[in-house]
């Protein structure tokens, strides 16, 4: 599986920063190391914790986030706090619920890797980091009224996308 990296202003490669805060310290260690990214933490407990790295350092590219994490904040505020602060920022997000508000909420933020929190693995996270596609195994039903009052179109996705 290739590296992720990026081209620091001399040209040379330096590796994709991290931090995740899915409630998995041993997943956290594999990725460190596999060094193929640069984990800048522990795995984070809560969502403030997240907010002090972000607001002590900029060597932040990817945050992978589990939804049910502790904090005072739900989740869309957080997201928006998590924008505010770096809006360069991917997030990988692992929902609890799947939530057609949420999904969508998510996906407006620009935020597209959004998976079941079934799916936390490390070769998932891998897969998501490297912009492999993750195959869901549930189906999301979504129900779509359109037309005459009563007339209903089902449509049924595999994934979020």
């Amino acid at each position: 599986m290739q590296m992720v990296h990026h081209k620091d202003k001399k040209g040379g490669n330096i590796l994709k920063k991290i931090i995740t805060a899915i409630n998995n310290p041993d997943l956290n260690l594999k990725l460190k190391e596999l060094k193929m990214y640069e984990v800048v933490s522990k795995d984070i407990q809560y969502k403030e914790g997240i907010l002090e790295i972000l607001e002590k350092t900029e060597k932040v590219d990817t945050i992978i986030l589990k939804e049910d994490i502790p904090g005072e904040k739900d989740l869309k505020e957080f997201v928006l706090d998590l924008l505010y602060l770096k809006n360069s920022l991917e997030i990988i997000i692992f929902l609890k619920n799947n939530d057609i508000e949420t999904i969508n909420f998510l996906k407006n933020k620009g935020i597209s890797k959004i998976y079941s929190d079934e799916k936390i693995s490390l070769e998932n996270v891998i897969k998501s980091l490297e912009d492999i596609k993750i195959q869901e195994t549930e189906n999301i039903e979504k129900i779509a009224i359109s037309g005459a009052p009563g007339v209903r179109k089902k449509r049924v996705f595999n994934n979020f996308s």
